[in-house]
């Protein structure tokens, strides 16, 4: 079982100690990311004007639409990666399908030597593009899927963030409700 990691970190120029089962850099980095959020509303015409409630939903809502647009842009990625690997899974079929070919070609080779020569040249040369087109694709599935994985973690970076958010919103509302 992960052990509990307290961090002490300052978000909006306030010190806040957060407690949770990641690492205290990962602590920091939420930390970090609400700073950035709130540098951004905190820019954003007519923000500082507006009551304490209307600027939590805000931020909650620009963290929400974040979180979104990765969950979208992991979706994407997912679809695409699927889409690679059944195009891979093809490709591989077609290589099977291929050296099957080649080698009943080779078989009758020594039959039909004159006759078959110029068409084994050919199904080597597509089944030589076909194993090309499968290490680049089975390459760009590795670059899915380290890029999946990135956008899974960010997700989670993003969810915990909304929770603490959730958490301070409560605490205000009970300090407002005071």
């Amino acid at each position: 079982m992960k052990t509990k990691t307290d961090a002490e970190v300052i978000i909006d120029g306030k010190r806040y100690s957060l407690s949770g089962y990641e690492s205290e850099e990962y602590l920091q980095k939420v930390a970090s990311y609400l700073n950035g959020k709130t540098a951004e509303m905190k820019a954003m015409p007519g923000f500082r004007t507006l009551d304490s409630d209307t600027k939590i939903v805000l931020m909650e809502i620009n963290i929400a639409d974040d979180y979104f647009k990765l969950k979208k842009s992991l979706n994407d990625i997912t679809e695409e990666r699927d889409r690679q690997s059944d195009e891979i899974f093809g490709l591989k079929h077609d290589i099977i399908e291929l050296q099957k070919k080649l080698d009943k070609m080779q078989a009758d080779h020594d039959a039909k030597l004159t006759d078959a020569a110029g068409t084994l040249e050919k199904i080597k040369q597509a089944f030589v593009e076909e194993q090309k087109r499968t290490v680049k694709l089975e390459t760009e599935n590795v670059g899915l899927k380290n890029s999946l994985s990135e956008e899974q973690k960010m997700i989670q970076k993003l969810e915990a963030e909304n929770n603490l958010l959730k958490n301070d919103n409560a605490m205000l509302k009970k300090r407002l409700q005071k």
